[in-house]
């Protein structure tokens, strides 16, 4: 049998939702090994914006506007996490790959609006830069 939470291993560059799920996969070793360190971390959540819409230009276009009736906005990030700390609502991430990733102009704008309403905002090239943050981020009210 073989452990599903534990950062993903790979040779190569690797992709964007590689580095999400090995995210997630820290994220559910945490909840499972040292409960409590990170309060309210298993509610951490996907918005799943950047998913990969298969079939023809024309196919994703119509299923990108299906998608934006059912809620889905441009330039919102990768990850929430619904836990205040310190004076922030929340933290909200951007994930990139590791070397290369670009922020485009909408998710600049949505970032700006969410600090504006009080929430943290990262940008993270790679699962350890997420890591990272989020450690960060708990730090500031003294959770560690």
């Amino acid at each position: 049998m073989t452990r599903r939470n534990k950062i993903i291993r790979s040779v190569g560059k690797r992709s964007e939702s590689v580095e999400q799920q090995s995210l997630f996969n820290w994220r559910d070793e945490m909840v499972m090994k040292f409960p409590g360190r990170y309060p309210g971390i298993d509610e951490m959540l996907a918005t799943l914006n950047g998913a990969y819409l298969q079939g023809s230009k024309e196919q994703r276009a119509r299923r990108w506007v299906q998608l934006k009736k059912e809620g889905a906005r441009e330039g919102v990030a990768d990850i929430f996490l619904p836990v205040p700390v310190s004076t922030y609502s929340g933290l909200w991430i951007e994930m990139k790959i590791e070397k290369g990733g670009v922020t485009s102009q909408s998710q600049k704008e949505v970032a700006a609006k969410m600090m504006q309403r009080g929430y943290y905002f990262g940008v993270c090239a790679g699962v350890a830069s997420a890591i990272r943050l989020i450690q960060f981020y708990y730090s500031m009210d003294d959770y560690l």
